[in-house]
């Protein structure tokens, strides 16, 4: 009721040096959430 949206349950973050991994779990079906990449820190 307060207008926010949770977004923690339905995505999942990764770095962006593993696209390749995630990319290939993502075609693969391998992926229960939303794939986010985020910068390398």
């Amino acid at each position: 009721m307060d207008g926010e949206v949770y977004l923690a349950p339905f995505v999942e973050q990764h770095p962006l040096a593993d696209i390749n991994t995630v990319f290939a779990a993502v075609h693969a079906g391998r992926l229960n959430r939303r794939a986010v990449l985020v910068p390398d820190s």
